[in-house]
């Protein structure tokens, strides 16, 4: 048998299938990776570099960093209120 048949439902099994109810968990994690890149895009124009990373109990962390400055948070919402919140002059 070819390589590329045995090889192919293992493939579908990896990509999913719209069809088996996988399409919209695809959907929120894509839309969890926009969100991330534009908190990273954000975040780089000031010099920042924002990291997602993970904790010690598998939970999502987000590390922002400017030279010896670390901050960290628990969730997007929160970075992209810190971010926000660098972005409005002060009075």
């Amino acid at each position: 048998m070819n390589a590329a048949k045995e090889e192919a439902p293992a493939a579908v099994a990896a990509w999913g299938s719209s069809r088996n109810g996988t399409h919209d968990g695809d959907c929120a994690r894509l839309s969890q990776c926009k969100r991330l890149v534009t908190a990273q895009a954000r975040a780089a124009l000031r010099g920042i570099a924002l990291h997602a990373l993970e904790d010690d109990r598998g939970a999502a962390l987000y590390v922002a960093s400017l030279h010896a400055l670390t901050r960290q948070f628990g969730d997007l919402a929160e970075v992209d209120a810190w971010l926000d919140g660098l972005d409005t002059p002060a009075a």
